[in-house]
C-alpha cells in the first residue's frame, strides 16, 4: 500500500508519481523540481526545500542527518541539482543497458530461427513427455500428453495441463547449446535463469538413437520423457518433394 502523502506527489506525464528523497523516477520530475529553483524568491525556495524533506525518505547525495542540518537552504537546493543530475545519469544508463538487452534478445532470436530453418541432424530435438502427473497447486493430476521440439541454445515455454485441458500451469523448456541436456524446468527468471528443473542428459549417439527417462520432480512433475534427434536439411531426401496440386 502506498502511504505517500498527497502533497508528496507530483503529475508526470499524465500520472501521479510520489516523491522522495532519492526521486525514484528519474529526469521527469527532477528536471520539474530544478527547473524551477532559479526562479523561486527565498522565501519560495526555503518552502520547497523543507517540503521536498517532508517527503524524503533520506537527503539527496546520502548526506548525513548531522550535516544536512548544517546546510543552508541554498546548500540543501545545491544538493538536491547534483543528486537530479546523477539521477538522470543513472535513468539514462539504465535505459541503454534495457536497450542492449532488447538487440541482444532480438539477435539470439534471429539465431534460433536461422537454426531452425537451416538445422542440420543434431541441431533440433523432439520430445514427448507422456505418462505424466503433474502437481497443479498442490494437487497431483493426470496429464495431457505434451509433445515440443526445441533447437539447440532455445528455451521454450510450454503448458502442462490436466487430461481433460481445462487447469496448466506454465513450465520452460530447454536445449542447451551443446546439444546434450533437455530440460524441463518450473520456473524462469528475467535474467533467464531456470529454477526446479528435470534434466535428462545423454550423447550425439544417444540422442540419435533415441532415448527416455522417468523424470520425478517434487511439487512439480512426474512421467516420462523421450527425446531424439529430428531430421535436418542434411537428411537424404531433404527438401521433400512438392506434388503439384490437381
Amino acid at each position: 500500500m502506498d502511504n505517500t502523502p498527497d502533497f508528496c506527489r507530483f503529475p508526470v506525464i499524465g500520472r501521479v508519481v510520489p516523491v522522495t528523497g532519492r526521486f525514484p523516477v528519474p529526469g521527469k520530475v527532477h528536471s520539474m523540481v530544478v527547473r524551477l529553483l532559479p526562479s523561486l524568491r527565498p522565501a519560495a525556495l526555503l518552502g520547497l526545500v523543507i517540503l521536498l524533506a517532508g517527503c524524503a525518505t533520506g537527503h539527496p547525495l546520502e548526506i548525513a542527518d548531522a550535516d544536512w542540518e548544517r546546510m543552508s537552504t541554498e546548500q540543501r537546493a545545491e544538493a538536491y541539482r547534483k543528486q537530479a543530475d546523477l539521477d538522470a545519469l543513472e535513468a539514462e544508463r539504465r535505459a541503454e543497458e534495457a536497450r542492449a538487452a532488447r538487440e541482444a534478445q532480438r539477435r539470439h532470436r534471429e539465431r534460433l530461427e536461422q537454426r531452425r530453418l537451416n538445422a542440420r541432424f543434431g541441431d533440433m530435438l523432439q520430445c514427448v513427455l507422456e505418462d505424466a502427473r503433474v502437481d497443479l497447486w498442490g494437487d497431483w493430476v493426470d496429464a495431457e500428453p505434451l509433445a515440443f521440439t526445441l533447437v539447440r541454445g532455445e528455451t521454450r515455454a510450454v503448458a502442462l495441463r490436466d487430461e481433460k485441458g481445462r487447469r496448466e500451469i506454465e513450465a520452460w523448456t530447454a536445449f542447451d547449446r551443446q546439444g546434450q541436456t533437455v530440460s524441463v524446468c518450473r520456473h524462469r527468471y528475467r535474467d533467464g535463469r531456470l529454477d526446479h528443473c528435470l534434466r535428462m542428459v545423454g550423447t550425439f549417439r544417444d540422442f540419435s538413437d533415441g532415448m527416455a527417462r522417468f523424470l520425478d520432480g517434487e511439487d512439480f512433475l512426474r512421467g516420462r520423457l523421450r527425446c531424439a534427434f529430428g531430421p535436418g536439411t542434411d537428411a537424404p531426401g531433404y527438401p521433400p518433394p512438392r506434388h503439384p496440386r490437381h
